[in-house]
């Protein structure tokens, strides 16, 4: 039978366990509501922090919440604390914090989704005990400069957008993109390293680069969108499949471009104002393109000897001297005439743009625009209600 003083004991550490757990959605407006929930280490329920006068979020004890973190709209935040946090098994959502410059998290480990939108001058992000699980990560207009600790082997959807001090995004573990990767508008010499990644779900858009080094990807589930970069170059040689579209255009320096393990385009193949493109390595495993082939720039050579399906026209345009007749001769599909253009040392003007009759995109030959960026495809059904209830 238990003795008083071990059962007194016995129920001390209960009593010590309970005021530790917190189970219920909490709604902070001040900080006499961060005192409540101060004490809390493991938390079932969402916390909403909006529209306060706080300078500091700071929680010491917490280790687990089981559920989402929002915090928007506090214009005198300046710091989010959690040095004992983790395990966060919802989304962590920072959206618009005119102030907030540091996101601590030393010991996260765990995350399903981070959101970081329109916070201008956050700028120290970092995870020291290396994220290796989350879904989710969105990064949009911020000061960061780069993203440490982040070391998933799969992640849902990534987009960094419009961050102008970011120079470098480095993902060595990375695999496996589920959904789509949108990466644009960073500062100028960004360069983008994704040296294990081998697939990605949906979409794929690269903007306003220096340099992009992905040799291991094979296939896209969606389109290719590659606009607006600096790099002299881009390599994407283990490349065999992409379910849509692929668009390179308006790479002001991009000189080389190649594609040598693709096979088939789902969608169409669209290459223009690329104004110093010379070369375009060989094409000569492209077996299929359901959609238009539309290809111009200033280059000499052009092989596609293993076409054999295109579901619309090969438009072929360059500045320079073509043969466009050996072109034509060797290819293995015998195109109509009326689906077939190839001009030689034409005016800069026609590689630079797309006529509206000319112009090349969907399975259908309709431009579309680039696919699976939007937050709800992102997140997916649950995140998107959670994240919509707490905006409105």
């Amino acid at each position: 039978m238990m003795s008083y003083s071990a059962w007194w004991l016995f129920a001390l550490a209960a009593s010590a366990v309970s005021a530790n757990d917190c189970s219920q959605d909490y709604d902070i407006i001040s900080q006499d509501g961060i005192n409540d929930i101060s004490q809390c280490a493991r938390m079932s329920g969402n916390i909403r922090v909006a529209s306060t006068n706080l300078t500091t979020l700071h929680l010491p004890n917490l280790t687990v919440l089981r559920g989402d973190l929002f915090i928007k709209d506090n214009d005198y935040l300046k710091s989010v604390e959690l040095p004992r946090l983790l395990r966060l098994n919802g989304a962590l959502a920072l959206f618009k914090n005119g102030v907030l410059e540091t996101l601590d998290t030393p010991a996260l480990t765990y995350l399903r989704s981070l959101e970081a939108v329109d916070n201008p001058q956050l700028k120290n992000v970092g995870f020291p005990a290396e994220l290796r699980d989350i879904d989710l990560l969105r990064l949009v207009g911020s000061r960061v400069i780069k993203l440490g600790g982040i070391k998933p082997q799969g992640v849902g959807s990534i987009e960094i957008v419009d961050n102008p001090e970011m120079d470098t995004i480095s993902f060595n573990h990375l695999v496996k993109v589920h959904s789509s990767l949108r990466i644009a508008n960073n500062h100028e010499t960004c360069s983008l390293h994704l040296p294990s990644l081998t697939n990605i779900g949906r979409g794929l858009e690269l903007a306003h680069l220096r340099i992009v080094k992905a040799p291991r990807l094979e296939s896209v589930g969606g389109g290719v969108h590659v606009h607006d970069n600096w790099f002299e170059e881009i390599e994407l040689d283990d490349l065999t499949e992409v379910e849509e579209s692929v668009r390179l255009h308006n790479n002001s320096q991009l000189r080389v471009f190649s594609l040598r393990a693709l096979e088939r385009v789902g969608g169409s193949l669209v290459v223009y104002n690329n104004t110093q493109l010379e070369s375009i390595a060989d094409l000569d495993e492209l077996e299929t393109v359901n959609g238009d082939i539309n290809i111009r720039g200033s280059f000499r050579t052009l092989s596609m000897l293993q076409l054999e399906q295109t579901a619309g026209r090969i438009i072929i345009k360059s500045t320079e001297r073509l043969d466009c007749k050996d072109i034509k001769k060797n290819l293995a599909i015998k195109p109509a005439s009326d689906k077939w253009v190839c001009q030689e040392e034409v005016d800069r003007n026609e590689v630079i743009a797309l006529a509206e009759s000319d112009q090349s995109g969907g399975k259908n030959g309709a431009v579309q625009p680039t696919p699976g960026w939007s937050m709800g495809i992102a997140l997916g059904v649950t995140g998107l209600m959670s994240i919509v209830q707490f905006l409105f």
